[in-house]
């Protein structure tokens, strides 16, 4: 009897391990295709689901031709690039809040961001007149920067083509609270907007964040950075609907176009943290600098139901979205003093390795169902290596002002290519 319950329970563990692989490997066409026949017989009767099922299934030969043209015009390959945009860039909200200490003088001076964000980094300047303007370590700064970016993806199997584009903005202050620590808090806002390959569709995504930061230079050479925020998301979605139904071989019938919108929206909670250490490799007006650090966001959506859609609206689940990346890499400036301040032109360049996003199983399952039948596809991997580099110019005035400009790429992913543009200020009080 013993051997027997083991051969069942091994039976029936085979079983369900085969069933999620298959499941696993589908597309959301695939996804599609396969739950479609259990939601018509399902489908909740007099509803556009119902409908259309005795459409597609009830219309002569040609209906499996027919599915199938279904499956793939109902553009379900944006609900896992919904995810991907979610983790984009998220990481550069929290890093663009930097600082660093003049090795040879107790002062600071606001300049560039230190990894091409909105945000604003703290370098050191060589001039009197900075350092006379920030010899004391109890004031206050007020930080401003703008960004503006985009970012496009390749479509691939499972998964649609975009371009994204995204303005980020940041408000804050920071207190420098010795010679050797500073602590601040900024409000980020972020707006991005997505159109889809081939007119699919279209999403806007819109974040406002409370981000607290510090610096703490234990030794001369050392840096320590961390950040902590947290934030509100919302999401609107737009999913476009379109395939010919054919109807061969039966006298009076022409083909029949379906075209509808899938609208959606839904609102979540974004968590993000960073820490990073830096080690001055040599300084003077020539300063490079090695850098590791560790950046992590977590994006929590709520579930949502799609509306209109003519029989083809979703209901998708409540979703996390993780990404948390490692980084590696070198930064350097060359310190020009002039007359009315300091001019520091920077570069970097980081190798990032992303550790979270995973490819996952997704069950999500038509509106008009009834049965709640789960549409199952899994969503690709992310590309787990890619570099990134950037440059800028900073100007450090006396009376603590100052200005930046930066630019910054990304380069070797293997379906994603992007560029940010930053620029801003700040000013002491």
């Amino acid at each position: 009897m013993r051997a027997e319950l083991a051969c069942f329970v091994v039976l029936v563990s085979l079983t369900l391990a085969c069933w999620t692989d298959r499941a696993a490997a589908q597309t959301p066409s695939d996804g599609f295709g396969t739950a479609f026949q259990a939601a018509c017989a399902t489908a909740t009767p007099g509803s556009e689901l119902a409908g259309r099922c005795a459409q597609i299934n009830g219309g002569g030969p040609g209906s499996g031709a027919r599915r199938i043209a279904t499956a793939v015009g109902n553009r379900l390959n944006l609900v896992p690039a919904q995810g991907r945009i979610a983790a984009l860039g998220g990481r550069t909200r929290a890093r663009g809040l930097r600082a660093r200490r003049n090795d040879r003088r107790d002062e600071y001076a606001l300049a560039s961001p230190a990894n091409g964000s909105a945000g604003l980094s703290l370098l050191s300047g060589e001039s009197e007149a900075a350092v006379d303007a920030y010899s004391d370590f109890d004031t206050w700064t007020l930080q401003a920067g703008v960004g503006f970016g985009k970012i496009d993806r390749d479509a691939s199997l499972g998964e649609a083509g975009f371009g994204n584009d995204r303005l980020n903005a940041l408000v804050g202050v920071a207190r420098r609270v010795s010679d050797r620590a500073l602590l601040g808090v900024a409000l980020t806002y972020d707006r991005e907007e997505t159109e889809f390959d081939a007119a699919a569709g279209a999403q806007e995504q819109r974040a406002t964040s409370l981000i607290a930061h510090g610096a703490w230079w234990p030794r001369d050479s050392w840096a320590v950075y961390a950040s902590a925020g947290y934030g509100r998301v919302d999401l609107d979605t737009r999913r476009e609907i379109d395939f010919v139904l054919v109807f061969p071989g039966i006298p009076g019938n022409s083909d029949v176009r379906v075209m509808s919108t899938a609208l959606g929206a839904t609102e979540g909670d974004r968590t993000s943290a960073s820490i990073s250490v830096e080690r001055a490799l040599f300084t003077g007006e020539r300063n490079l600098r090695l850098d590791a650090g560790l950046d992590h966001e977590r994006t929590d959506f709520d579930s949502f139901t799609e509306t209109g859609g003519g029989g083809f609206a979703v209901s998708l689940p409540a979703r996390s979205i993780r990404s948390t990346q490692s980084k590696l890499g070198l930064s350097g400036d060359f310190v020009l003093s002039t007359a009315s301040g300091v001019v520091t032109p920077y570069a970097r360049a980081y190798w990032r390795h992303e550790f979270d996003n995973d490819g996952r199983l997704v069950a999500i399952q038509l509106r008009d169902d009834a049965g709640r039948n789960p549409i199952l596809f899994q969503t690709p991997e992310p590309d787990r290596n890619f570099l990134e580099a950037g440059a800028g110019i900073a100007w450090v005035f006396a009376g603590g002002r100052s200005l930046y400009f930066d630019v910054e790429g990304l380069f070797g992913h293997d379906f994603l290519s992007g560029y940010t543009l930053s620029f801003g200020g700040s000013f002491e009080f």
